[in-house]
């Protein structure tokens, strides 16, 4: 991320080990594939209805082996310009989070390791 002082956005703290913790934060700015280079300052948020979140169903055997095979793959995504920001099983799915949920990023993993279900940490305005 560029254009951004930790120390300046809303609600940072200092944890006694020097590493800085923030609540949620609304970033705006452009994406170039790798940065994130803000146009606005950091301001409070909240969650917004419908992110992901953990899993709602328990995991099938075919869900608990796609997500092993992502761990063995991890090197080949980065490769594919996809990166991966978190991921979980979900009943007999994988869930993802990803920078930017383009359709060359769902269409990979649904491929790879289908069905899947693919979240955005950023969103179009």
């Amino acid at each position: 991320m560029r254009g951004v002082d930790v120390q300046q956005v809303p609600g940072v703290q200092r944890l006694s080990n020097g590493l800085m913790t923030t609540g949620i934060v609304r970033l705006v700015g452009t994406w170039d594939g790798s940065t994130l280079n803000l146009t606005e300052p950091p301001r409070h948020a909240t969650p917004a209805p419908g992110r992901p979140g953990r899993p709602a169903a328990e995991a099938t055997p075919r869900a608990l082996a796609a997500q092993q095979r992502v761990g063995v793959d991890w090197q080949e995504l980065k490769r594919l310009g996809i990166q991966i920001l978190e991921y979980w099983p979900d009943g007999d799915s994988v869930a993802f989070l990803v920078p930017i949920a383009d359709q060359r990023t769902v269409q990979t993993l649904d491929h790879r390791y289908g069905p899947v279900r693919v979240s955005a940490w950023l969103e179009r305005a």
